[in-house]
């Protein structure tokens, strides 16, 4: 039975080291955001560099099931509204299928890029371990904010400010 504690405190001070690094290895405020390429919901291959040009982008990750990622759409809808082509607005679907996303955004009314990470691989890149998650970055691509749920009202202080 000592034995068998010894075996899992040992695991413990292994994985909790690994745990850690790979949290901390995300992109946090103050680093740059990773430039990806993924496919919107007509399959077209969409270059996050090209659709951020020079503003600042909200990326939202987030999935069709997550209630919180539900409660977001409105949120970035009058993002979308009040700024217009001065904000990229980009949400990253995680894991599903593009035709039930496309049903989703429909009944939803989403009116902002939606791109699709089928393999989460992204998300991954990103850190992204819970949706939604919310991270806004300046024009230079510096990330200035990252959380999850966020309200309009907060977006809209981040964003007067790198405006």
């Amino acid at each position: 039975m000592k034995t068998l504690g010894y075996v899992a405190l040992g695991v413990v001070l292994v994985a909790l080291p690994l745990s850690l690094t790979q949290a901390a290895g995300k992109p946090a405020v103050g680093d740059r955001v990773i430039d990806f390429e993924l496919k919107d919901l007509d399959g077209k291959a969409v270059k996050t560099a090209e659709a951020r040009k020079d503003k600042p982008v909200i990326l939202k990750f987030g999935a069709t099931w997550c209630g919180w990622c539900n409660r977001q759409i409105p949120h970035l809808n009058q993002v979308q509204k009040e700024y217009g082509k001065k904000v990229a607005v980009i949400d990253i679907d995680v894991r599903e299928a593009a035709s039930r996303v496309r049903a989703h955004n429909k009944k939803r009314g989403v009116a902002y890029l939606t791109l699709l990470d089928p393999d989460g691989a992204v998300a991954g890149k990103y850190g992204v371990s819970g949706i939604p998650v919310v991270i806004v970055a300046d024009k230079t691509g510096k990330i200035v904010y990252r959380g999850y749920f966020t309200k309009y009202e907060v977006l809209k202080k981040v964003l007067d400010r790198l405006l």
